[in-house]
């Protein structure tokens, strides 16, 4: 199975909402069952709608300024391989372009666990603003595990920056390939009754030979799945974190009939975690969970944008996944601001809502452009046609 590459622009197009939005006058169509995530929120309520996928709606009157919610429980993130050290892995700190001052190096491993005494410790990829944010950092329960496993994929992309690169991929032409759910099916198949019975014989020494060619991209995919997979071992299964997590639209089979080199590449981040993980995450690690986090990252990971600059000059830093703020639809005439400070995105009215009206973000998009403008940004980037209210009169005024 040869490896295929995929730029970082073509994951930011991805990484984002792509429900079908609907507007404000259609409430009362909305369904009266309650979504079986259950309350995420007493200010509003998550419900199924006839006109598409779920959306959240106020339970009562809210003035503005009211903070709906505050989501700092991601299940996880990617840094953008250009920004990793240039990016506080605990606050997300972003500081125009300047290397994090404080790395995470053996000492401070050597005093919690002797897995890494005597060994040659690379820094797991870890860069943090402040003494205090790598402290942080440490304190997390069981972070050891996830240490190991950053500091294995890290030792697997060093070793294949050293043997060179891959062969030259025609993305243009893997990229005309129709991919339908039987070929997408198929492929996992003969993966899981193949390609892993085989690695499962061999020696750990020969295993490695069979690691496929990392990318940046693929380390940095890996390393995300890798986050969550930390994060779902020791999730509570019934936490609203969890719940929101297992019914997220997978938007597998869009995106990849859209990007059919994401087949390849998501079959070869698989083989990289299959062959690198340390046992303590190894058994976390499946073909349905690792499809689903994907899937559900296709739809509904949010950008990790730099803070204080305007949306045509702030820099894409990365992105993370906060299943309980996933359920907010795109609106070109939001009612609710999304606002990161550290790890903590909120999301805070920026008007009077009436009980019963949909709260609405905006995605990364100008919201000054023509309506033409906005609804084609729409189709390219989250694969919709938006029909806001905005829009929905704009467009009655052009025909």
């Amino acid at each position: 199975m040869s490896l295929i590459s995929i730029t970082i622009d073509g994951l930011e197009k991805l990484l984002h909402h792509s429900e079908v939005l609907i507007g404000t006058s259609e409430v009362t169509q909305v369904m009266e069952k309650m979504d079986p995530v259950g309350p995420i929120s007493d200010l509003f309520r998550i419900q199924h709608t006839p006109f598409g996928g779920r959306a959240c709606f106020s339970n009562k009157s809210l003035p503005q300024g009211t903070v709906v919610l505050d989501a700092e429980d991601s299940l996880g993130e990617s840094i953008s391989y250009e920004f990793r050290k240039e990016v506080c892995h605990y606050c997300l700190l972003y500081d125009h372009g300047k290397v994090m001052k404080y790395r995470l190096n053996a000492s401070e491993l050597e005093l919690t666990n002797e897995q890494f005494k005597g060994k040659r410790f690379q820094g797991a990829g870890l860069w943090f603003c402040s003494p205090q944010c790598r402290d942080e950092f440490l304190r997390q329960d069981h972070i050891l595990e996830l240490i190991s496993g950053y500091e294995s994929l890290l030792n697997g992309l060093l070793l294949c920056q050293k043997s060179g690169s891959d062969e030259d991929i025609d993305e243009e032409k893997l990229n005309s390939i129709s991919i339908d759910q039987h070929m997408i099916e198929f492929q996992w198949q003969q993966l899981d009754n193949e390609w892993i019975p085989r690695v499962q014989k061999l020696k750990p020494s020969k295993k490695l030979a069979q690691l496929p060619h990392m990318t940046d991209d693929v380390y940095c995919c890996a390393r995300s799945i890798c986050r969550s997979l930390f994060q779902l071992k020791y999730l509570d299964p019934d936490s609203v974190t969890n719940r929101s997590f297992q019914v997220l639209q997978s938007n597998e089979l869009s995106k990849i009939s859209r990007f059919p080199i994401l087949l390849s590449f998501q079959i070869a981040v698989y083989q990289t975690l299959y062959i690198l993980l340390p046992p303590t995450l190894h058994n976390q690690l499946s073909i349905p969970k690792f499809r689903h986090i994907l899937g559900a990252e296709y739809g509904n990971a949010f950008g990790i944008w730099q803070m204080g600059e305007s949306v045509g000059d702030r820099e894409y830093l990365g992105y993370w996944l906060l299943p309980r703020a996933s359920f907010f639809n795109h609106s070109c005439d939001p009612n609710t601001d999304k606002v990161r400070k550290g790890r903590k995105m909120s999301f805070i009215l920026n008007r009077d809502v009436p009980s019963g009206t949909q709260l609405c973000i905006a995605y990364n998009c100008d919201l000054t452009l023509p309506v033409g403008d906005r609804q084609q940004t729409m189709k390219d980037n989250w694969f919709f046609e938006c029909m806001c209210d905005r829009c929905s009169s704009e467009l009655q005024t052009i025909h």
